[in-house]
């Protein structure tokens, strides 16, 4: 039995793996960024109030005043993201059940199939993201 063997060593190309495209690196790098320098401007702020109440020996006050504003910023932010949810939810469950006489190009119709399938997801992300400014802004 003979070796087919000459002594060339072929390898086996793999496949190549493919990278990430730029969109799906861009977006959460940018949200990234903007969630860190909102969290920034945000502790800044709060580390210069806590600074100034303590020098002036009215330590107490500042607590009172960041609870306040944690209880509005729940309360508030909560309560307007629930509202939302509930609109959003009898609106969608009191909408036409058949659109009379769908067209294939139809804005709604194509509305309707892109958004459906990421409905629950989408409701709770546009109403948490609601809730965020209107607390921010009762706080």
């Amino acid at each position: 039995m003979a070796d087919d063997f000459d002594g060339d060593d072929e390898q086996v190309a793999e496949p190549a793996r493919r990278l990430p495209s730029g969109r799906r690196v861009v977006l959460p790098t940018v949200l990234t960024l903007v969630a860190l320098l909102f969290v920034g401007a945000v502790f800044t702020g709060l580390w210069t109030d806590r600074l100034w109440f303590q020098s002036v020996g009215y330590s107490g006050v500042f607590t009172t005043v960041l609870v306040t504003r944690a209880v509005l910023f729940v309360l508030f932010g909560g309560l307007f993201a629930l509202v939302v949810a509930g609109n959003v939810v009898a609106a969608y469950r009191n909408q036409p059940v058949v659109v009379p006489r769908a067209r294939r190009l139809d804005p709604v119709t194509r509305y309707r199939e892109v958004v459906d399938p990421i409905r629950k997801r989408l409701l709770a992300g546009v109403s948490v993201l609601l809730g965020l400014i209107v607390g921010m802004i009762a706080a």
